[in-house]
């Protein structure tokens, strides 16, 4: 029997059947197409248009106290790393409320700070200690330890008192806010010898003095002043106090730390 004649011989379906496969098929077919289309819609965005552009970020509001001696302070005659902070810290978003007892317009920033000119460390703690109420700050910036002299004291005398009085300050500032974020510079080297040749040997002790003060809720930071500083570069005729590129190196490694 040829096979065409054999397909003649089945039996036909129903037309009831028939027509509820086709009801099915019809429904499947557009379960899909709805499906492929909430796909697209769905990837759509990711494909074809970019991401939207970010809105600039707040302003980063914080409050700084400067701590230390001339270096800090600034003066006529050379520069402060103050100044240069200043337009590095706006420049990069931050807000800054400057705390202090007095300024020194003099030394081309009229900010508040705590740098007293000719005074060791030992002073400037002191003063910062008397001070320390109306100082309360976000964040510490210590740089000191000039003013002493190796050729009239012991040097390991001088780094022990020094680093004595750095121990002092960040308890003050501690003890007014207990958050307080301490930069705690490794201090410029300077080319007037042999009285400054303790520097070195003060450095090594704030390196391990910040380590040991650290901690998460209040954190101090060793910054490292003295690599990279050329004081027949980066000083004034004193080969002590910094000039214009010294006091930006300065300012910086400030920025740096702070971030």
């Amino acid at each position: 029997m040829k096979l065409c004649q054999y397909a003649l011989c089945l039996p036909r379906p129903p037309r009831c059947a028939i027509a509820f496969l086709s009801n099915c098929a019809s429904r499947i077919l557009k379960g899909v197409a709805l499906y492929a289309i909430a796909i697209a819609v769905a990837i759509a965005p990711c494909v074809s248009h970019p991401a939207p552009a970010e809105t600039p970020s707040a302003k980063k509001h914080v409050s700084i106290c400067c701590v230390g001696d001339s270096i800090t302070e600034g003066g006529a005659s050379f520069r402060s790393y103050r100044v240069p902070l200043e337009s590095e810290l706006a420049a990069a978003g931050y807000e800054v409320e400057w705390k202090g007892s007095h300024a020194t317009p003099a030394s081309g920033s009229s900010r508040a700070h705590e740098g007293w000119s000719g005074k060791s460390a030992e002073q400037v703690a002191a003063i910062y200690a008397r001070n320390a109420d109306a100082d309360v700050a976000d964040v510490l910036l210590l740089h000191a330890g000039h003013n002493h002299d190796a050729e009239r004291e012991p040097p390991e005398r001088i780094v022990s008192a020094v680093v004595g009085a750095h121990r002092r300050i960040i308890a003050a500032a501690r003890e007014r806010n207990p958050k307080v974020k301490v930069l705690y510079a490794q201090v410029i080297e300077s080319g007037k010898l042999p009285k400054y040749s303790y520097i070195p040997a003060l450095n090594e002790a704030i390196a391990r003095t910040a380590a040991e003060l650290s901690r998460p809720s209040s954190p101090v930071v060793c910054v490292d002043m003295a690599t990279g500083w050329n004081w027949a570069e980066d000083t004034v005729a004193d080969k002590v106090h910094p000039n214009a590129k010294g006091a930006e190196k300065m300012a910086t490694k400030w920025l740096a730390a702070l971030r």
